[in-house]
């Protein structure tokens, strides 16, 4: 069992879906045998989400593609051409280029004989050594990305929990946010897939969100944006309780600024840096605004059926 398990076995337990389940208010029953894996499918979220937030602003993966497989090309193409009988000639030229180079270095009075080049004897073979150990790296990291590409999102908290000594877990843990691509669901969607897989677990019943209609107000005198657009239903009910319980609200509701209009009007916003603003209180825990975290949950939930939909479709 690996180190983010155990703190995770300590951090989600009976109590936590017990927790959930007061927040609810009035739950439907739920089988006592499906308790241990409802925490197991909370663990899971948790870890996630969390990962997946961490990750969202670190990205070289864009550098990466465009590097790569120029970088190889470039590389092999050296390599075969040092090993041609045409180019062994120079290696005796080389040399004595390689001892002018030597004897010059020493003489710079900015270079001490510690730091002075020291010229190998057989330049184009040693040369061609490197550049073959080099391919030889850039190959394996051409696989680790292909294997990496086969993962979801959901999947990398486990494939990196899941390495095996704390080297690889580390090897992992560092790669995993240049080998990510861009254009993937965020940390607050995977939530929200989670949630309602988990809420279709425990209740054998669909998920759902849904809209109110356009001109129902629930309080005339409350200002319209901050009242919910959804229905606070069951599966509704529930994914609010499980985000309360997590405490992820700062991860599901992103601090904006329109939000610290409706919640704090009187704050000066004009010297804040929202987006680090934001990451502070996701990872703090903090609470939301009810209304903004169902709002949020539905468009959430409407938005990645469609686009599932889509998906399928094509």
């Amino acid at each position: 069992m690996t180190e983010t398990n155990e703190i995770l076995e300590l951090y989600i337990t009976e109590n936590t879906l017990d927790e959930i389940l007061a927040t609810m208010g009035d739950p439907l029953p739920i089988a006592p045998s499906k308790h241990q894996g409802i925490i197991e499918r909370l663990r899971e979220l948790y870890l996630a989400v969390h990962t997946e937030h961490r990750l969202a602003p670190m990205n070289t993966r864009t550098k990466l593609d465009k590097t790569l497989k120029p970088l190889l090309r470039q590389s092999l193409d050296l390599q075969r051409r040092i090993g041609d009988d045409e180019i062994q000639w120079m290696n005796k030229v080389l040399s004595i280029a390689a001892l002018d180079l030597r004897l010059q270095s020493t003489k710079s009075e900015r270079s001490s004989e510690k730091g002075a080049y020291i010229p190998p004897p057989d330049v184009l073979q040693r040369t061609e050594s490197a550049l073959n150990d080099f391919s030889k790296l850039l190959n394996h990291l051409r696989t680790m990305m292909d294997q990496f590409d086969e993962l979801g999102p959901e999947e990398y908290a486990e494939w990196i929990g899941s390495a095996g000594t704390e080297k690889e877990v580390y090897v992992r843990n560092e790669i995993t946010p240049h080998f990510r691509k861009r254009g993937g669901i965020g940390a607050d969607t995977i939530a929200v897939r989670h949630i309602a897989e988990i809420y279709e677990f425990a209740f054998e019943s669909p998920f759902s969100a849904n809209r109110r209609d356009s001109y129902e107000r629930i309080d005339a005198e409350i200002d319209s944006s901050n009242q919910p657009r959804y229905y606070s239903g069951a599966s509704v009910k529930f994914a609010c309780a499980v985000v309360k319980v997590l405490k992820i609200g700062g991860i599901i509701v992103p601090l904006t600024e329109k939000y610290l209009s409706a919640t704090e009007p009187d704050l000066d916003k004009s010297q804040l840096d929202i987006s680090a603003l934001s990451r502070e209180r996701a990872f703090a825990g903090e609470a939301v605004r009810e209304s903004w975290l169902i709002n949020r949950i539905g468009d959430l939930w409407i938005n990645d059926s469609r686009r599932q939909e889509k998906t399928v479709a094509e």
